[in-house]
């Protein structure tokens, strides 16, 4: 029986809250620019159909070759070495299991069973996961900070969007915006900067070999260069032209969005932030959900049905 002065702890569970109020705030705001183009969902698939075969094949294969270059990132972070092969049959597994869970969790915990299995400690298996997080955001910040600065039209222009939102909202969605990170740093408290001496406890911890560092960096900002091109191709196929900028900046709205999202695989979060960025940059609402609906074909449920196979393959070869 519980003392008299018993009081249950509820703070895990008001974190818990707090968080998926505030995903749920950023969905909406995704959903925001999204909501009012729905019902050109028919005129999108008209157009799917009559894409380019000759660019759907070129974006097969940037999604395709993602998964030997997520493997290299991979072996250049391992402590120990393992084989490329069983590395890609891994990661190729991970597609799947990350469509099933939210925020990356089902890929990290099969690459930590994959590293325990070759000879990793658990600190060593820990390190390795988190060093290739971490490697592959700051690939992508650095490929888009270094566009942004060598593009020849001025940011201000690249970020200038073609739709026409009050100035009202515009008020209310910074100021939601602000309120979202407040207490978003809020909750993550003191283990904001705890995460943050992990993070460089990680990367510190390549001292001895920096060229794997230098190696799995350039790989992380190679991969985020083939998942551009596979968002080029399927725009092409669909007879639309957008620069790699802009391009590149819509795809880290996708990726924003579904990771601000608690689904698997980022469903929904990720095809707003998507649609929302090609509808900023002023395609018609149609048109942005046919290249959304295509690219998320490709890289969601076409990843799913391979990553299935492999997943079975890897579980019976024992690689996980």
């Amino acid at each position: 029986m519980p003392s008299r002065g018993y009081k249950p702890d509820t703070s895990h569970a008001e974190h818990v809250n707090l968080k998926r109020l505030v995903s749920l705030i950023i969905f909406l705001l995704l959903l925001y620019v999204v909501l009012p183009q729905f019902h050109d969902f028919r005129s999108s698939f008209d157009i799917v159909k009559h894409a380019s075969p000759l660019w759907l094949l070129l974006a097969v294969a940037a999604m395709g070759l993602s998964y030997p270059i997520s493997s290299l990132t991979f072996l250049f972070l391992a402590k120990r070495r393992i084989s490329f092969p069983q590395t890609m049959l891994v990661k190729l597994a991970g597609s799947f299991t990350n469509r099933l869970l939210p925020a990356g969790i089902g890929a990290m915990g099969i690459s930590y069973d994959f590293l325990k299995k070759n000879k990793h400690s658990t600190t060593q298996s820990i390190a390795v996961v988190a060093a290739n997080n971490t490697i592959g955001l700051i690939g992508h910040i650095i490929l888009l900070a270094t566009t942004l600065l060598i593009a020849h039209k001025s940011i201000a222009q690249l970020f200038k969007f073609d739709i026409n939102i009050p100035s009202y909202w515009v008020i209310i969605i910074a100021a939601a915006i602000l309120l979202i990170l407040i207490i978003w740093f809020k909750l993550a408290g003191k283990n904001f900067f705890s995460n943050i001496r992990e993070i460089f406890k990680n990367l510190a911890s390549y001292h001895a070999h920096p060229t794997r560092l230098v190696g799995a960096l350039a790989s992380s900002i190679l991969l985020t260069l083939i998942s551009v091109l596979c968002l080029v191709a399927c725009l092409h196929a669909i007879n639309i032209q957008l620069s790699f900028i802009k391009v590149l900046i819509v795809l880290t709205l996708g990726i924003a969005g579904g990771t601000a999202v608690p689904t698997p695989g980022g469903l929904g979060g990720a095809e707003a932030g998507l649609v929302a960025g090609f509808v900023a940059y002023g395609l018609t609402s149609d048109r942005a959900l046919a290249v959304t609906l295509l690219y998320r074909l490709l890289t969601y449920w076409v990843a799913l049905i391979i990553g299935a196979i492999a997943f079975s393959v890897a579980r019976r070869l024992r690689y996980i």
